[in-house]
């Protein structure tokens, strides 16, 4: 039993060192980490972040702290702070409506760009999960986008300039071109440039 215990430990070490290099390199790309690595348990991003040294965990839990507030503040300048605090990038007149749920546990990860626009209850999380792996990379949204209300983006994703993600619309690990407008669930192309044809 102390073996095991000791084996997923270890486990735990080497993911949260695969974790920190990705991070510390920039966040390329998509990181994966295959289910089954402890005890066949899916991968634990909590343990990952909020175990370990305690300079590590105080980081992530201070920059988790100031996202959750940000989601509190009921006026935009103060939730634009406390995102800014919590490590989001967001860029001049970006627009984050009430309800919005920006990743707590790498809000470092997310980049909303200049006069773009996330609607009400909109989500938009940095990884997701699936039956084999987690998967972990960069959500942009590039400037002039707007991310309709109770959409869900799940990185890695790119929004490209002045695109549009339509209300309630689920776009996972997908990119969308610059001025199109997707939709649906999962989401599909519904038409590009679609400020120069009109909505």
């Amino acid at each position: 039993m102390k073996k095991d215990g000791s084996d997923a430990c270890s486990h735990l070490d080497r993911e949260r060192k695969v974790l920190q290099t990705w991070l510390k390199e920039g966040a390329r790309g998509c990181l994966i980490f295959e289910h089954g690595g402890s005890g066949g348990r899916p991968v634990s991003f909590y343990r990952l972040l909020y175990e370990g040294r305690w300079s590590w965990v105080l980081k992530n839990r201070l920059r988790s702290i100031a996202a959750y507030i940000a989601e509190l503040c009921p006026l935009p300048s103060w939730k634009s702070f406390w995102y800014w605090q919590a490590g989001v990038k967001l860029g001049k007149n970006s627009f984050i409506a009430h309800g919005v749920k920006l990743d707590l546990m790498f809000p470092q990860l997310l980049t909303i760009e200049e006069n773009s626009v996330v609607g009400m209850d909109a989500m938009i999380q940095a990884h997701h999960f699936d039956l084999a792996k987690a998967c972990l990379g960069r959500v942009i949204v590039k400037a002039g986008s707007v991310i309709g209300a109770r959409s869900l983006i799940a990185g890695p994703a790119m929004i490209g300039p002045r695109a549009v993600v339509a209300i309630a619309a689920v776009l996972v690990n997908q990119n969308v071109e610059e001025a199109a407008v997707v939709g649906g669930i999962p989401a599909r192309l519904i038409k590009t440039a679609a400020y120069s044809q009109g909505l």
